[in-house]
């Protein structure tokens, strides 16, 4: 066991881009088990050799340039799934807004009448009925 900590020494290992890409590679394999599609296999094998590579990499700098820019195309769609978890999980207790003015989502309790709601990012008021 010691020898493979050596080897391993000064490689890159896993980061959150190489555990998306092995969560993808192992959909393909599903999916190919299913619809038995080569470019489906051939896309599973891709992605499964691309994780190695970054995991063996010795490119360091490199391979957290690669996870930072995957970060950060990644972040507006988790933050899009998470408001989507939150509105189905409070859709008896609250209801979602938009501001008209800046677009930001705003939460107010179900069941109120009309109300005035005050925008927590830019101040403006506007009425509607939960």
């Amino acid at each position: 066991m010691n020898w493979l900590q050596r080897w391993m020494y000064g490689r890159y290992g896993v980061d959150p881009l190489n555990i998306g890409l092995m969560v993808a590679g192992m959909v393909c394999s599903v999916v190919n088990s299913f619809v038995r599609w080569w470019p489906v296999l051939l896309l599973s094998y891709l992605l499964f050799g691309l994780v190695l590579f970054r995991m063996l990499s010795r490119n360091i700098p490199a391979r957290q340039q690669e996870n930072q820019k995957a970060i950060s195309l990644a972040r507006p769609v988790m933050a899009k799934l998470k408001l989507w978890r939150n509105m189905w999980q409070d859709r008896k207790t609250h209801r979602y807004f938009r501001c008209p003015g800046c677009r930001q989502h705003v939460r107010v309790p179900k069941g109120k009448g009309k109300i005035r709601i005050v925008c927590p990012k830019c101040r403006r008021d506007f009425i509607k009925k939960t």
